[in-house]
């Protein structure tokens, strides 16, 4: 079960959001080969980036998802993710981060 954290700036417009999750779910969907109702997506906006003024216009997406798939897979995923953003919306360096965490199916729970 994925699960998807974007965090955004509060500027971007709601069409952007709905871009964003259709073209991660999607991605996830066709390379880890899971259905839509098993990945949980949440989106938090946010007003800035305490860090520094270049991080205001960032996009983080935190994929989490259970460990066992090859490199080769979690690189496409995140390729494809990124290249499918990109072609709808440009971004600079350092506005669009995107990153893979695996866990052990014995540290998650859900109920």
């Amino acid at each position: 079960m994925p699960i998807v954290k974007i965090t955004l700036p509060n500027d971007k417009p709601q069409k952007f959001q709905e871009d964003l999750i259709e073209i991660i779910e999607s991605s996830i969907v066709d390379l880890f080969q899971v259905t839509a109702d098993k990945i949980i997506t949440s989106v938090t906006e946010i007003n800035n980036f305490k860090q520094t003024q270049a991080l205001n216009k960032t996009v983080l997406i935190e994929i989490i998802a259970y460990k066992g798939r090859s490199v080769e897979i979690r690189s496409k995923l995140l390729k494809t993710i990124h290249e499918k953003i990109n072609k709808l919306y440009t971004t600079n360096k350092n506005e669009l981060v995107i990153y893979l965490l695996e866990i052990e199916k014995e540290n998650y729970f859900c109920s």
